[in-house]
């Protein structure tokens, strides 16, 4: 749990991707230009936090970006950070937050409270559910100003509206309500699209059109053009929704085409080739999810590349093209690996491509009993089993809903899930090797103490092999005992033979 201490919280407690980042990024401020709208949202909202006038606020934020101030700033990062979230570019948002965060040592709850707000929207926006939510209630619980509150409020009603307890919308209604009286204007349309969408999953028709006009009206008004581009996308999987793809293609090509963000632009084509994909028409869909790969990939927007390369991937082993599916799920497979170094969780179809990968691995080679490990040529037995341990550990993370439906999936308690961890952290950074994932799905159900058991013993039997059977060299590249070692190998041949 977070502590908290007269109203504060410490970076350590904080989740585990916004450590470690101790210095501002080597940015450029081009992303706030890039961005203009978030950012003059961040001001609009900066701007009521500290109960400062719009103009005055620039102002002050003008001269500390001119005199390079804006590194010492945990606002202003927090700021910069909205932008890179608008733009897709997450790993960026996520070290950008942390350094903010560190920032904060002398400063106001209030201060914190609107940092966390913004690690609260970016983790909500990379499936990080669990995380979101345990922030947002310790955010609201140190924040002090009353606007502050009722963002953290708003966010909270979304949240539990997504999970669709709607009986929630008439409070969004009223929320949306104060940010009205209150002029923020952008606030206001993300309110109405929300409350649409919540029509729209209740099958409303209506009124789910009536708050998307609505919302429209005040983007056009004050050209909010990411908001009316997100709004677009929504009343296009609506149209889809009721049936009506012409309708929905139509209106979503024409989104696509204005979006102003690389971000919604991929984001967009793939929710196309998503269509089509649920269609069969993998011609279409696979062509649609290339451009989307393509925008994605140059625009470092590397949270949409392993979906897109799933669908692609998927339509053609739809076509038996087996070859070129294989390709793209290993595209999406490292993807989603470097997005588990960077402490993404795999969810969705990060999780889904990387299975999709194993699987084309398992049909392309004969399956032998004594399975390949090169990750584990020319490593200790330690680094061998740190290595595994915490890569097994991390995928479950990401998997089940808590520490405590890992420890009762491993058959392990607490306490010794807390040790293997503090034993192997050194190795927390390390990648995750795919002949892990390959083991641990050929070996599904086993407890922890049989799953390390069989690992350690197909790793002896692979690297015996590797090292041309000489098990003095075993030894030494182990760094173990060679009488235990021969003991061990002995024992290993033995059961193999039965």
């Amino acid at each position: 749990m977070l502590e908290i201490k007269k109203n504060r919280i410490s970076i350590d407690h904080l989740p585990e991707l916004f450590h470690g980042y101790n210095s501002p990024l080597n940015q450029s401020l081009d992303i706030i230009q890039i961005s203009k709208d978030k950012w003059t949202e961040f001001i609009a909202h900066l701007s009521q936090f500290n109960q400062l006038p719009v103009d005055e606020t620039h102002t002050e934020i003008n001269n500390l970006i001119s005199n390079s101030n804006y590194n010492k700033d945990a606002s202003l990062q927090a700021g910069i950070a909205k932008c890179y979230i608008a733009e897709g570019q997450f790993i960026k948002a996520i070290k950008t937050l942390g350094f903010s965060f560190t920032l904060l040592k002398n400063s106001t709850p209030d201060a914190q409270a609107f940092v966390i707000l913004e690690m609260v929207n970016l983790l909500t926006v990379i499936g990080s559910r669990d995380n979101a939510i345990y922030l947002l209630k310790t955010g609201r619980s140190i924040a002090r100003s009353n606007y502050l509150i009722r963002l953290y409020d708003y966010y909270n009603i979304v949240n539990q509206l997504r999970n669709g307890n709607f009986i929630k919308i008439d409070e969004l209604i009223n929320s949306g309500q104060y940010f009205k009286a209150n002029n923020q204007f952008a606030t206001l349309a993300f309110h109405y699209k929300n409350i649409g969408n919540a029509f729209g999953k209740m099958k409303d028709v209506n009124r789910e059109s009536l708050y998307y006009k609505e919302a429209l009206k005040i983007c056009k008004k004050y050209n909010y053009s990411h908001i009316q581009s997100a709004i677009e996308h929504d009343v296009g999987m609506s149209y889809y929704r009721a049936g009506n793809m012409r309708k929905a293609v139509k209106k979503l090509k024409t989104t696509a085409n204005k979006a102003e963000s690389h971000y919604t632009k991929a984001y967009i084509l793939g929710n196309m080739g998503f269509i089509y994909y649920q269609k069969k028409d993998y011609q279409l869909c696979s062509k649609l999810f290339k451009k989307s790969l393509d925008i994605a990939t140059k625009n470092g927007v590397f949270h949409l590349i392993p979906s897109t390369c799933f669908y692609i991937g998927k339509s053609y082993q739809s076509i038996s093209n087996n070859s070129l599916a294989s390709s793209y799920f290993k595209k999406g497979y490292e993807a989603s690996m470097e997005m588990a170094n960077h402490k993404f969780p795999l969810k969705g179809e990060r999780l889904m491509v990387i299975h999709e990968y194993v699987k084309s691995i398992n049909s392309n080679v004969i399956r032998e009993k004594e399975k390949s490990f090169p990750f584990a040529i020319d490593k200790t037995l330690e680094e061998i089993r740190g290595i595994f341990k915490n890569s097994v550990l991390k995928f479950l993370l990401d998997q089940k809903r808590s520490v405590a439906d890992v420890v009762e999936y491993l058959k392990i308690s607490p306490s010794s899930f807390s040790k293997i961890k503090n034993r192997y952290k050194k190795f927390e950074d390390t990648s995750t090797p795919i002949e892990v994932i390959k083991f641990f799905e050929d070996y599904p159900g086993l407890d922890w103490n049989n799953l390390n058991k069989t690992f350690e013993a197909q790793v002896f039997l692979f690297l015996n092999n590797e090292y041309k059977y000489n098990k003095r060299q075993l030894s030494n590249k182990l760094k173990v005992n060679y009488s235990r070692l021969v003991t061990k190998m002995n024992k290993l041949k033995e059961e193999e033979k039965k």
